[in-house]
């Protein structure tokens, strides 16, 4: 008995849809809410030059707590102009946890290129973006420019700009009277 031409391969590729479909399939890794991780620890550091001065916002996640600072930059001396510690409900629960996530499990992909951090000495200057972030025993830290992140090309960017704009959001939205970082607002 001979197979009609064709047919086997109709049914890989049947086979495949159908495999593919399957929102918990153990080959495909299922989907990444299910496999949500806390957050142990985020912090997030960015800087500017500008016109007059250098800003700078600081944010640190851990155990609950955001803390959230901004200021200038003076002779390499960090003056902190507003300073907050917020207690955090279900944070590891809500978007910046899920952002985390997808930070993670897209940086995991492969090796990404990062642009190189900025000096902070003139207005042409692209900034300096620091992060870290430590989720389920795994520590991640990337140091880029602010220009990236605000304006991102790759995948991992729009990643860490979303991290980084849920993070905000739930810090408040606002710090030192900017809604916006150098084309960074926040989500939340």
């Amino acid at each position: 008995m001979t197979d009609a031409p064709g047919t086997q391969k109709r049914l890989k590729l049947l086979l495949m849809a159908f495999l593919t479909t399957l929102p918990s399939c153990s080959i495909f890794g299922g989907s990444s809410r299910a496999r949500s991780i806390p957050i142990d620890s985020l912090e997030v550091a960015m800087s500017r030059a500008s016109l007059v001065d250098t800003e700078f916002e600081h944010y640190k996640f851990s155990s609950g707590k955001l803390f959230k600072e901004c200021g200038k930059v003076r002779r390499g001396r960090y003056m902190a102009e507003n300073h907050a510690l917020l207690p955090l409900r279900n944070a590891n629960g809500g978007p910046l946890n899920r952002q985390a996530n997808d930070f993670l499990s897209v940086y995991q992909e492969r090796k990404w290129r990062w642009d190189a951090p900025g000096t902070n000495r003139s207005l042409a200057d692209p900034g300096v973006l620091k992060m870290s972030l430590q989720l389920g025993g795994r520590k991640v830290e990337v140091e880029t420019s602010l220009d990236s992140i605000s304006d991102p090309k790759s995948r991992a960017e729009r990643s860490l700009r979303g991290l980084v704009l849920s993070l905000r959001g739930i810090a408040g939205g606002e710090l030192c009277g900017n809604r916006e970082f150098y084309g960074l607002g926040s989500v939340g």
